[in-house]
């Protein structure tokens, strides 16, 4: 199934629901993080679901691992920071902002529940295989609103199967240190005073942090600046020596070689796929 973006609103409802669906769009293989600011107005509400690949979601001062099967709910509002850690599988649907009211009253977006495992994952893909059938006859009489149903038994059958994502007091004090890394990553961090500050051995801190972050400590700050990295790419028109300069890279030559191995293609490709038009 190739990547698509399908937006619904327009579509004339036959047999209106009362959870129309706003847009419902497709990566194979996203690599782009998604970063939601509380000033930030939304004027929808989404479901993605993560079918492959992993990632991580740090949300109200909480950094929780995406392992796929499972769903994220970003609502308007709240403080979301996601992406995977090098490309996931990701369908979502997004819903109008003024039905948050009724979706909350039937469970569906409860602002407890952000992240939840989906247990049975093949009822799902069949329901992504009935979607990617029915965006092909958009125009059909009663498409959209099968759509409309479809989707929702989707989300309805990711919650019943499903089971929130927990995390213990342990791995509490591990999201400070870990947030501490994310918003520091360009200072140069020692980790075992870190830990040790955190109530953490060197060695215990090393093993519960390798539970939650595939990559050594180290590693994961070169992938932290990767990511702004591409962030800045995409987001100004800095050149790389000045990017790499912001990055506190030395040399821009060790910065390329670096971004190409981590993100798998150069820094000049990135910034050709993916960069806005920014105004002078």
């Amino acid at each position: 199934m190739d990547d698509f973006l399908k937006y619904l609103i327009p579509l004339p409802r036959h047999f209106p629901s009362r959870y129309p669906v706003k847009a419902v769009g497709y990566f194979k293989s996203k690599t782009l993080w998604i970063k939601l600011a509380p000033k930030l107005f939304l004027n929808s509400f989404t479901f993605s679901f993560i079918l492959r690949g992993e990632g991580e979601c740090q949300m109200d001062g909480r950094r929780y691992s995406i392992i796929p099967p499972c769903v994220i709910l970003q609502l308007p509002g709240r403080e979301m920071d996601f992406g995977p850690h090098k490309a996931w599988e990701e369908i979502y649907i997004s819903y109008p902002r003024e039905n948050i009211v009724s979706f909350r009253e039937i469970g569906f977006a409860s602002p407890d529940k952000p992240i939840w495992r989906i247990g049975n994952i093949s009822a799902v893909f069949r329901y992504v295989d009935d979607l990617a059938n029915l965006l092909q006859e958009l125009d059909s009489y009663g498409k959209a609103d099968m759509i409309d149903r479809i989707c929702e038994n989707m989300i309805l059958e990711s919650l019943i199967s499903g089971s929130p994502i927990e995390i213990s007091e342990k791995e509490e004090d591990l999201q400070k240190i870990i947030s501490h890394v994310e918003k520091n990553f360009l200072d140069d961090i020692d980790f075992n005073k870190l830990a040790l500050s955190h109530g953490f051995s060197p060695q215990n801190f090393r093993r519960h942090w390798a539970k939650t972050i595939k990559s050594a400590p180290c590693a994961y700050v070169m992938q932290l600046k990767m990511r702004q990295a591409r962030r800045l790419l995409v987001e100004t028109k800095k050149s790389i020596g000045q990017i790499a300069e912001d990055l506190n890279f030395s040399d821009p030559l060790y910065f390329s070689r670096k971004f190409r191995k981590i993100v798998g293609e150069t820094a000049s490709e990135y910034r050709k796929k993916y960069h806005y038009n920014i105004p002078s």
